[in-house]
């Protein structure tokens, strides 16, 4: 009759009290064995990974379909219990849809937060730092009265590297600290308030980068006319305004120190764009991961109240559920038999109604229907059966009974006066 039976009832998952905390196994087995999955679901907690907020721990269970995150469901560590709805639950689900998200992301582009880009940053910087002693060295070495201002403008350009050499310092910082944060968010513990902290952390090191590849492509820009006006010098020797332009170029192999960020400014840009993606889509995605879990818990509810046990029915009853008592009262033996036909009628209807309610996943009101079934079911039993009564006296029946065995008994004494006469006259002959 049902598709599916299931072990452990709503009431179990979520009213059971425990004086040990869970471990993921058992968040994936309350789930599993209730009744939260459509057919070929599977219910498993994202790397088994614990989930905090403040100083309690959660487990939040992925409720998924051919790998497609169908739901989320969060329980409490301590005693198993659902966490209500409300901004607690809406921020267990945002931060552990965030950790899924980004290590898809993460896995499927190049990601700027690694040691290896914090190493070449901090290398890049340092180049930086150092050039400007290459500055001072180009400022006299233009050994020319009439290109004071050349000389000092040229000077400005330590101020310039020394701007970049400090942001590309700070993002390596930073995405050091992002290493290490992801690395325990990620495979360690998922912290809640971190995880919906981190889109700020990741802003911080792309702004840095960005803003220094602007920087960049202005001082290469400014060093480019600068080299251009050292070689129009009429009193500088050809040699030397050779080796005053090459040391305008602060990097190996003269390269730019736009071509030194581009590499890291593009997989910057492109990370930030993929990170905004996802916490811009974290808000839509969590309410519609609350809405089917409220759908799911409205299943579990309306299931139990159907199907399972409810111990207060019983006692009330003698019937253990809901469909027993319908079986049982609407059979086509008892039926007949109550004294409260209304609502034996009534009843049946409800019955009807609740189980076709249910099938076409319409819960909440499943709900109430057996709610009021079971409502029903004790007024029944309450009334009890109809009593058996004795038939009432019939004076024109009587009468006409009494004539029938009158006449009958006439009918009899002829018929055996009618023999005797012929078997005297038997006799005589």
């Amino acid at each position: 009759m049902r598709a599916f039976v299931w072990a452990i009832t709503f009431a179990l998952l979520v009213l059971a009290s425990s004086a040990m905390a869970l471990q993921a196994v058992d968040a994936e087995g309350l789930i599993q064995q209730g009744n939260y999955l459509e057919q070929n679901e599977r219910a498993a907690v994202y790397k088994s990974l614990p989930q905090t907020s403040g100083n309690q721990t959660y487990w939040v269970v992925s409720v998924t379909l051919n790998d497609s995150l169908k739901l989320l469901v969060p329980l409490n560590d301590l005693d198993s219990k659902l966490v209500d709805k409300g901004n607690l639950r809406n921020e267990l689900v945002s931060a552990n849809v965030l950790v899924q998200r980004l290590g898809v992301v993460k896995g499927s582009t190049q990601w700027l937060i690694s040691l290896t880009t914090a190493n070449k940053l901090e290398e890049l910087a340092n180049a930086l730092e150092n050039e400007t002693f290459d500055v001072d060295v180009v400022v006299n070495g233009i050994d020319s009265p009439n290109s004071a201002t050349l000389r000092t403008n040229i000077a400005g350009l330590k101020s310039k590297l020394s701007t970049m050499s400090s942001e590309l310092k700070d993002a390596s910082a930073q995405i050091r600290e992002l290493v290490q944060d992801e690395t325990q968010l990620f495979n360690v513990e998922i912290d809640t308030e971190k995880v919906l902290d981190l889109e700020s952390d990741y802003l911080g090191v792309y702004d840095k980068i960005a803003s220094v590849k602007e920087k960049a492509s202005e001082y290469d820009g400014v060093v480019a006319q600068f080299k251009n006006s050292i070689a129009q010098l009429d009193d500088v020797e050809a040699q030397t305004k050779t080796q005053l332009i090459g040391l305008l170029s602060p990097l190996a192999s003269n390269q730019s120190i736009t071509g030194a960020i581009a590499p890291y400014a593009s997989i910057s840009a492109d990370n930030q764009q993929r990170v905004s993606t996802e916490y811009a889509s974290l808000a839509a995605k969590t309410t519609n991961y609350n809405a089917e879990l409220e759908k799911r818990v409205a299943r579990v509810q309306s299931y139990a109240a159907i199907y399972l046990e409810d111990t207060a029915f019983k006692s009330q009853t003698t019937y253990s559920t809901l469909e027993q008592a319908a079986k049982t009262i609407l059979s086509e033996q008892n039926k007949p038999q109550w004294k409260n036909q209304s609502e034996v009628n009534k009843l049946a209807t409800l019955w009807t109604q609740v189980q076709d309610q249910f099938k076409k996943a319409q819960y909440a009101t499943a709900l109430e229907t057996a709610a009021k079934a079971k409502a029903s079911a004790r007024m029944i039993k309450r009334d009890g059966i109809q009593v058996a009564r004795d038939e009432p006296f019939n004076l024109s029946s009587a009468i006409i009974t009494a004539l029938a065995l009158i006449l009958g008994g006439f009918a009899v004494i002829l018929i055996l006066k009618n023999v005797a006469k012929k078997m005297q006259e038997v006799k005589e002959e």
